[in-house]
């Protein structure tokens, strides 16, 4: 048997082994493998220490994943055959001493992961009324470590006193909308709407999760990790604490607080924090007359205007083009061992390995941990896979892309890498590819051994920027395929700090060479080389870039 056929065969007894479904004939054909080659056990010992880690960081974070029949008493699954199966003997339980030998190699190694991934991992969101600087820490950074920027996501008419454009970042400081309407994404997940129809809008950018708004309407909007996302006026202070409301301030600091859905906090301006807050349920609009209005007045009659409020964020959040991604994969399967189930939509069928549609794919489906998705992207699925060392799971479209059509491809996905040896060495990649079929690689996207944002179009990689170690990134692709000039391919990877905007971008992070391809792209492989796991997480194709980016509105 072939070196390549022997690793492939050793997995597959091992998988069968860990879920309790080993033969006594298959139990010991393992064996014999393990027994005679170095390289074969060293396969194990990869395969059991990413099992270990994955197993010991969800056993911490109380989601462990639940391998079929895995000892409650251990993380690592025994390599031994059934009890109803096989009585012992020294042939057949000569695996054991190796796995736990192994077993007991591995599990230091995986504590310190886990432990590591605990601690960075950590989500909490503090809105105690003692505190008007509410505090969040996601995944690896915090509000502390990144500025309180906003993106210009959207405007229209919108006349500024500098010149801003879509995709322009705004930092701390005063900003003035003179006119029209712009839309504002920060990086924790709260959305700002300016309004400035009707009267100017005047807002400070504070470095605190904040919006202070002196003169105008503007509307917000916290998902998830922002809630706690404040907006300041002269008179309250207003705390989102995961709703839609508006606020609106007249020249002599009067302020109106009208919610739109969900509840929030306030507290005048010129109270002691430790005096705890008010709320303002849905469908209510509250008149703050001065900073030492402890109240405030409750409007009546707002029907008319409420409905007005929101047939406007409806109107604005509507005009941007939401054109559907062609495929689209969130990986909501069992948490486990991947097997060939159907998900998504634009598939022919379901994950397989590699390049042999009957088998399941190398990949283990997580939720939590160690893939966060940034708090601009719009959910899908919590959950996402892990393709395990030296390994790829592989899965065809329904619809080929015809290379030879004049056309923009458009392809999105969320990916972490994690390298686990040190010093690392040259096969420590992981990325994405697509293919015509089980013979031709196309077009490849991946973060190299030293991370560098890596792109392959057809014959050529092309390295470009350096991305940080063991971060979440979203990575967009896009592919220029042109008939009577040559195709280009780019790539570009917004961090969780640094969300992309409604538009595309001008410059890219990685620039392929020029090729010239015929024929199709019918495939999609997600891969890892031997020193480096990957999460895979909201991969799709379209023919747009509002297709494959779903920023939240």
């Amino acid at each position: 048997m072939k070196s390549a056929e022997q690793c492939r065969r050793v997995e597959e007894l091992l998988q069968l082994s860990q879920c309790g479904d080993a033969t006594v004939d298959e139990t010991e054909e393992l064996n014999d493998l393990l027994r005679h080659n170095e390289e074969l056990r060293y396969v194990v010992v990869r395969s059991l220490q990413f099992d270990s880690m994955l197993q010991e960081e969800f056993q911490v974070r109380n989601t462990a994943i639940q391998f079929e029949n895995a000892s409650p008493s251990s993380s690592h699954p025994i390599v031994t055959p059934s009890r109803k199966q096989v009585s012992s003997s020294d042939d057949s339980s000569f695996l054991g001493p190796w796995v736990l030998m192994l077993a007991a190699t591995i599990i230091g190694i995986s504590v310190v992961y886990s432990t590591l991934l605990y601690n960075n991992n950590q989500a909490s969101v503090q809105l105690a009324s003692l505190s008007t600087q509410p505090i969040l820490s996601i995944s690896d950074w915090s509000f502390q470590d990144v500025e309180n920027v906003m993106t210009v996501t959207f405007q229209e008419d919108a006349q500024w006193d500098d010149e801003v454009e879509v995709g322009d970042v705004l930092s701390f400081g005063r900003v003035r909308l003179r006119r029209g309407v712009a839309r504002l994404n920060t990086v924790y997940g709260a959305v700002v709407i300016l309004d400035a129809r009707e009267r100017p809008v005047l807002v400070q950018i504070g470095v605190d999760r904040s919006l202070t708004v002196h003169e105008g309407t503007v509307f917000a909007k916290a998902y998830d990790q922002a809630l706690g996302f404040t907006l300041r006026t002269p008179t309250t202070s207003v705390v989102d604490i995961g709703t839609e409301f508006a606020v609106s301030v007249e020249p002599d600091g009067q302020s109106d607080v009208t919610v739109l859905q969900g509840a929030v906090t306030w507290l005048p301006i010129d109270r002691a924090p430790h005096f705890g807050r008010s709320m303002i349920a849905e469908g209510k609009s509250v008149r703050f007359k001065s900073a030492s209005d402890n109240h405030g007045t409750l409007l009546d009659d707002t029907d008319a205007h409420m409905n007005d409020l929101k047939e406007f964020t409806t109107r604005i959040n509507s005009r941007e083009n939401h054109e559907q991604p062609i495929l689209h994969e969130s990986f909501e399967y069992p948490l486990g061992v991947m097997r060939k189930d159907e998900g998504g939509y634009g598939w022919a069928e379901p994950w397989f390995k590699h390049s042999l549609p009957e088998s399941p794919p190398n990949g283990v489906i997580r939720q939590g941990g160690y893939l966060i998705e940034p708090a601009w992207l719009q959910p899908s699925s919590p959950r996402y896979t892990v393709v395990s060392l030296a390994s790829v799971s592989a899965r065809s479209f329904i619809e080929p892309i015809d290379l030879s059509v004049d056309q923009d491809v458009y392809f999105s996905f969320v990916m972490r890498k994690r390298v686990i040896q040190s010093p690392r060495d040259d096969r420590c990649g992981a990325g994405i590819a697509l293919r015509s079929g089980f013979d031709v690689k196309r077009f490849g996207v991946s973060i190299d051994m030293r991370e560098n944002l890596t792109l392959f179009s057809g014959t050529e990689h092309s390295g470009g920027k350096t991305l940080k170690p063991d971060q979440t990134y979203l990575i967009v692709v896009k592919i220029v395929l042109r008939d009577d000039e040559p195709d280009h391919i780019f790539a570009k990877a917004y961090s969780e700090s640094a969300p992309p905007a409604a538009c595309e971008p001008t410059d890219w992070d990685a620039v392929g060479l020029p090729f010239a391809h015929d024929g199709v792209v019918d495939q999609v492989r997600l891969w890892s080389d031997a020193t480096a796991i990957a999460a895979f997480d909201e991969l799709r194709l379209g023919k747009s870039w509002s297709s494959v980016v779903p920023i939240r509105h």
